[in-house]
């Protein structure tokens, strides 16, 4: 197998190649200026295009050159025990590749610190990340198996591999969900993050794309809350590296915008609240063409009611709760996700939703997209497994 340092030297060979046959061009091209001819005109545009021609082959040389950490890793496609399969995802902290336990062969998920961020400021996010999500066990918070660094220093961990739909994808595909599909589904993302409140710990990126349904342990609807990329402790005081405005603009809360350092968990409470009205309207709290546009909306628009979104009544009482956790004041929204659950559950949704009702829109849902459940072969393994509706954790 070719190492990355070999193949990095080849492309360092290639790239003094060009180069040398670039100032050889130039020398030309001024030889060529010092004579007389009648064909000046013709050789020096013919100069001018292999000088055009060989620049670009340099900028291709030097582009091919930087991607070498990203390749090699899918080239190697070997993780400390872990064997890359393929590559399911990325985001703002690094990339997420399906893989297998060299001797479990358990499905897994491994996330590799992104290329063009390899600095201190993002390794220290990055380990973060790693070590406050695997102190968390709640069922409903992804696990965390594993993590090391490569032979070439590359921090990465292994997780859970969750094959299910995003929150987003369920409602693009399927449009605004029902108050009681609201409560099951809000419950289970607030009992997880009850957990994570109280250590003192709160998410700041929940939003519809971190958010996973799945049929897990034979019960349909089960949450897995993802990506803990932006977790923050709270009372630690302003972020390392934290220059720029972090978090999804379309879920920033008010305190990220003005006070970043103020967060506790009722910024958390206040992205639930915009993620159940975004379940039950089918849209999202507030639209702008442009981060500032959110930013404003966040500080100073009041949000229209959901029964005026949809253009019918809801529960007066659900939709009374998600106004109180979009509240602009952090301190009228209720105090954590812990106190936020017992609301939850005061609502009496039986018989509207739950295993039976749950177990139904899956079988259902899945006869209706056929085209989004990914039947194709895992040819990495001796024997071949079919792969259905395989959609990646967030990067």
């Amino acid at each position: 197998m070719v190492t990355r340092q070999a193949t990095r030297s080849w492309k360092l060979l290639l790239l003094a190649a060009l180069a040398i046959l670039f100032g050889w061009n130039l020398h030309q091209l001024y030889m060529l200026t010092g004579q007389l001819s009648s064909d000046i005109s013709v050789l020096l545009g013919q100069s001018a295009f292999l000088s055009l021609l060989l620049c670009g082959l340099v900028f291709l040389s030097y582009i091919w050159l930087i991607r070498t950490p990203v390749e090699s890793i899918e080239q190697a496609r070997q993780m400390g025990p872990y064997q890359l399969e393929s590559l399911i995802g990325q985001g703002g902290m690094g990339r997420v590749y399906r893989a297998s336990h060299a001797l479990l062969r358990r499905p897994t998920a491994v996330k590799v610190l992104a290329a063009s961020r390899e600095n201190q400021v993002a390794i220290e996010r990055f380990e973060r990340e790693v070590r406050l999500t695997s102190r968390l066990t709640h069922p409903n918070t992804i696990a965390i198996y594993d993590y090391g660094r490569t032979t070439d220093d590359r921090f990465y961990y292994a997780m859970e591999y969750i094959p299910g739909i995003t929150l987003a994808e369920c409602v693009s595909q399927d449009g605004a969900q029902s108050v009681a599909r609201g409560v099951f589904v809000m419950s289970q993302i607030c009992s997880a993050l009850a957990e994570a409140h109280s250590v003192g710990l709160i998410h700041r990126d929940i939003k519809p794309g971190n958010i996973m349904l799945c049929e897990r342990g034979g019960k349909s609807d089960v949450v897995k809350v993802l990506d803990f990329g932006l977790v923050w402790r709270i009372g630690q005081g302003e972020e390392v590296g934290s220059g720029s405005q972090r978090g999804t603009p379309l879920y920033l809360t008010p305190e990220a915008i003005q006070e970043p350092a103020s967060q506790d968990a009722r910024s958390d409470v206040y992205q639930l609240g915009a993620l159940m009205y975004f379940f039950l309207t089918g849209s999202h709290l507030f639209s702008g063409d442009s981060l500032e546009s959110l930013r404003h909306a966040h500080l100073h628009t009041p949000p229209e009611l959901p029964a005026r979104r949809l253009g019918h009544a809801v529960n007066a009482d659900y939709e009374a709760l998600i106004m109180r956790c979009v509240n602009k004041d952090p301190m009228q929204r209720p105090a954590d996700a812990c106190e936020l659950l017992t609301e939850l559950e005061a609502f009496n949704v039986h018989g509207q939703w739950g295993q039976a009702q749950a177990r139904l829109w899956w079988q259902e849902w899945l006869q209706q997209h056929e085209d989004l459940v990914l039947q194709r072969y895992n040819s990495d393994t001796n024997t071949q497994q079919l792969l259905t509706l395989e959609y990646p954790a967030s990067a």
